[in-house]
């Protein structure tokens, strides 16, 4: 339904979400999505980033340069981390399967379960991208900063509830990482790297279009639309996956297709996803 046939049809969708999503919230136990939360790295993790976002300080100049070598290898090991993932995954979904009305087999699985947790993880780490630009007195973008505090919920959820539709983020957002990362890694190392930003950013907004399209056939999937915290996790996947696109294409659009005169696309937005 992303093809952009007709508006018609985007609306259909459209309106379907919005009728899920009041189906789907009565049903939901709040209370052990509570507990859940409370009792998980999630909630403390989240709001030590948010703390951090508004208290980090610019570093010395030579707690620069120290930051800039470590934030290479960084770099590199992100990228390497993600096309692994990318692998495992694209492996434990080939056998497996996908899109079958046993709801536990894939987490069963233990490649696909250690990869998704590991990848749900990993989101934390990220974190580094969104600390590195204060240290370096560089602005930080709402973009990024939204796009780094809700990466890890949305991850959280489909973790804790089963979902088997995050190997739809992990193997997507797997592939595209490693491409970003080893983009600013040849950057940084002041190698040529034989892909321009923009079709990085492009990529991007790709996967989010293709990953809204794989994942929203599991709702048709009896076992997976009877169980609200699978649902749960599914909902939050599209609003929040939803208003990150949104932010992407603007971005796209002020950086790339309507830049402003005599000025470089901005920063703060290198690394978004």
């Amino acid at each position: 339904f992303f093809f952009g046939h007709n508006m018609a049809a985007v609306m259909e969708v459209a309106n379907e979400l919005v009728a899920i999503t009041a189906e789907t919230l009565p049903k939901v136990d709040y209370q052990r999505l509570w507990r859940d939360i409370y009792s998980c790295e999630l909630l403390y993790f989240s709001i030590a980033f948010v703390i951090l976002k508004f208290t980090l300080g610019e570093l010395s100049d030579s707690g620069k340069k120290i930051l800039r070598v470590l934030f290479k290898w960084y770099n590199l090991f992100m990228s390497v981390f993600s096309l692994v993932s990318f692998l495992c995954m694209g492996y434990a979904i080939y056998t497996v399967g996908l899109y079958s009305n046993e709801c536990d087999r894939a987490f069963d699985n233990a490649l696909f379960r250690i990869t998704a947790k590991v990848f749900y993880y990993s989101k934390f780490l990220e974190y580094i991208d969104s600390f590195y630009l204060p240290l370096m007195a560089k602005p930080l973008s709402f973009l990024q900063f939204f796009h780094h505090l809700g990466a890890p919920m949305d991850m959280w959820l489909f973790v804790q509830y089963s979902g088997e539709c995050i190997w739809i983020f992990v193997f997507l957002n797997g592939f595209i990482h490693f491409v970003m990362y080893g983009y600013y890694w040849t950057r940084l190392m002041k190698f040529n790297f034989p892909m321009p930003k923009q079709l990085i950013t492009a990529m991007q907004i790709t996967q989010f279009n293709v990953g809204f399209y794989l994942v929203w056939w599991y709702k048709d999937i009896p076992c997976y639309r009877k169980d609200p915290m699978r649902m749960l996790a599914w909902i939050f996947n599209y609003w929040y996956v939803g208003t990150v696109l949104l932010l992407f294409i603007n971005f796209f659009i002020k950086s790339y297709v309507f830049p402003k005169p005599h000025t470089k696309p901005k920063t703060a937005d290198k690394k978004v996803q």
